[in-house]
């Protein structure tokens, strides 16, 4: 089990983070993952800009995915546009 948590840009708001998400989750069913649970953890302001941005929104979620296939996960995650930074961890 992972936890992938993005960061999306601020001018995005709370009802605009629905396609964002399931964006996300269509790239982890694409893999051969499922999406166990998904948080919104709300919009927080960076220590420092990250793309020009001040602040963002921060998108948890549980998945469970080949571990083999982590690696091609995070690389398409980083192809996604409205994505900022995005992280997976062993949970």
């Amino acid at each position: 089990m992972y936890e992938l948590l993005t960061i999306i840009p601020a001018p995005f708001t709370e009802k605009d983070l629905s396609p964002v998400s399931i964006k996300i989750k269509d790239l982890v069913e694409k893999q051969g993952g499922k999406v166990l649970g998904e948080k919104i953890l709300g919009e927080r302001k960076f220590a420092y800009k990250i793309k020009h941005a001040t602040k963002g929104f921060y998108l948890l979620f549980n998945l469970e995915v080949d571990p083999l296939k982590l690696k091609l996960l995070n690389e398409k995650l980083l192809q996604v546009p409205e994505v900022l930074r995005s992280l997976i961890i062993k949970k």
